[in-house]
């Protein structure tokens, strides 16, 4: 309503809303032939527009889309609420005593009859009225432009530590941001999200403004921001910021990695999801963020991740989540690199052409094996059962690949840079070349794509259970394999505890096989293994 509105004189650059339209104001004056003032608005959807700013053939602004402006008069429009009010709308102010005295038990006919008492309602409404209490608030759309009178905000809004200011779309200063931020001593999280005229106001004149020194957590999502743009915004940063969100952006590079540290120091998280990042050697810009504990990158154009070897510098010393879904990665030479952030824990890692060239499972068996300080792939615990089983399979898919490569000093280097984890596995469960080759020579099988492998069956500590060998399809599931040993053994499936105990490269290696749903190759089981049977 018009007793909201702010009062305000509009001019050159003012937000205001028509019938639900934003706009900017361009132009505030007269027309030939008309009496009374007008506004020349720059509409933010194209279609409400009648013209490119001109009258009876005189320019009076121009558009950066041509045919977005129209005159209206001012009193059509509004121009944006202060912040109490929005909350007020959102909020409500509770109830007061003339509307708890006027609560009544009807009777079907209408009348009023004894006035009913409404246990609780003073303390309800002292405290939905008393904002000082408020510690979230969500005021996305209600076109908040003012912080209101000098010192309100401090007063009545306490222990505000939450605010949602997306889509004000009649925000357009950041002198305003940093007004209501520094009114509001606890606040740790600020939204801005999807506010464009905030991305489009010049920020020339505002370079000396911070915004509250409270602020944890920023969110600059949606607003069309490129990094030129971005630089200067965050430079009203506070120095203590510790979470940065810029997804959906425009966001291509970093510009000069001497000139442009603007992102601060103590940044522990930096979300750039939804951007146009295609040069890793961009990302290796904001290596100087030696707090960076989050890095989230999903659904940019990145083909490849790498960290020079020849530098003395430490890349993300201390990060340690990397979210990278749906980049263009294609080469697992990415993944070795990402394998050299000692610190990192998590990973996020799919829906990119290298993951698409074998089944999933064994994609993120090579990923597990190749990164050996991961507790978490695509948001799911790697255990240690599962690492075991991994790297079994990571060694027993390239083991022919490692045998060879011990021919010549270049292709054992050729091998090392393709599978620099490779030797280090390879000691870890006591493979040595030697052995592996008189196991070949023996006949033993490598490949565990095998379509029948043959495997020993044992009871231990029952000797008068002989022992068995079966030949066994690799796609078989424990579950069908524990039908199998019902039928041999007569223990039932219920009983049953199942593992198995691979004795290549002359180191016994026992596994349990505790998932019915799983196959004997995700088990990495090859010719010449043996399964153990025990039962309670």
């Amino acid at each position: 309503s018009l007793s909201m509105a702010v009062s305000l004189s509009v001019g050159m650059g003012s937000r205001c809303v028509c019938e639900g339209y934003h706009g900017t104001v361009r132009y505030v004056g007269e027309l030939p032939s008309t009496t009374g003032e007008w506004l020349g608005v720059e509409w933010d959807d194209p279609s409400r527009g009648k013209h490119s700013g001109s009258h009876e053939g005189v320019q009076y602004f121009t558009c950066r889309v041509p045919g977005s402006g129209s005159f209206i008069r001012p009193k059509k429009a509004s121009y944006g609420v202060t912040f109490l009010t929005a909350v007020k709308k959102r909020y409500g102010h509770g109830l007061n005593i003339e509307e708890e005295s006027e609560m009544y038990l009807m009777s079907e006919d209408g009348s009023q009859v004894t006035p009913v008492e409404m246990v609780g309602t003073e303390k309800i409404t002292k405290k939905q009225g008393d904002f000082s209490e408020l510690m979230e608030a969500s005021l996305r759309g209600m076109d908040v432009c003012s912080a209101g009178p000098e010192g309100q905000l401090r007063e009545i809004f306490q222990n505000l530590k939450n605010l949602d200011l997306s889509q004000n779309l009649l925000l357009s200063s950041w002198n305003v941001v940093a007004e209501m931020t520094n009114e509001l001593p606890h606040l740790t999280s600020l939204n801005l999200s999807e506010n464009i005229p905030l991305a489009l106001c010049d920020i020339g004149g505002q370079s000396a403004v911070t915004l509250g020194s409270s602020l944890r957590t920023v969110y600059l999502n949606e607003m069309g921001l490129t990094w030129a743009k971005a630089s200067k915004i965050l430079q009203m940063m506070p120095s203590g910021l510790e979470e940065l969100h810029l997804c959906k952006n425009q966001i291509d590079g970093f510009g000069s990695p001497d000139e442009n540290k603007v992102l601060p120091s103590n940044l522990k998280l930096l979300n750039l999801e939804v951007n146009k990042l295609s040069d890793w050697s961009e990302v290796l810009k904001l290596t100087y963020l030696v707090s960076l504990r989050n890095l989230i990158l999903n659904e940019n154009r990145l083909g490849t991740v790498f960290f020079p070897c020849n530098s003395d510098h430490t890349y993300f010393p201390v990060l340690e989540s990397l979210s990278l879904r749906m980049n263009c990665i294609d080469s697992w030479s990415s993944v070795n690199a990402i394998a050299t952030l000692l610190s990192l824990h998590e990973l996020k890692f799919r829906n990119c052409p290298l993951v698409e060239d074998d089944p999933p499972l064994q994609v993120r068996q090579l990923i597990v094996a190749r990164i050996g300080q991961l507790t978490s792939l695509n948001g799911s615990t790697v255990t240690k059962q599962e690492r075991q089983i991994a790297e079994w399979y990571y060694l027993n898919r390239y083991l022919t690949d490692w045998v060879k490569s011990s021919e010549s000093d270049c292709s054992q280097q050729q091998f090392a840079t393709l599978h620099p984890r490779y030797a280090q596995l390879a000691k870890a469960y006591n493979l040595s070349e030697e052995v592996v080759k008189a196991d070949q020579h023996r006949g033993g099988g490598t490949a565990l794509k095998d379509a029948l492998i043959s495997v020993n069956i044992q009871c231990p500590g029952h000797p008068e259970m002989k022992t068995v060998v079966k030949k066994l399809p690799t796609h078989m599931t424990v579950q069908n394999l524990k039908g199998l040993l019902q039928r041999l053994y007569k223990i039932d499936t219920s009983c049953q505890k199942v593992s198995y105990c691979d004795k290549r490269g002359g180191k016994e290696f026992e596994v349990e096989m505790n998932d019915n749903l799983k196959t004997l190759s995700f088990y990495s089981m090859v010719a010449g293994d043996t399964i153990l049977l025990k039962w309670n």
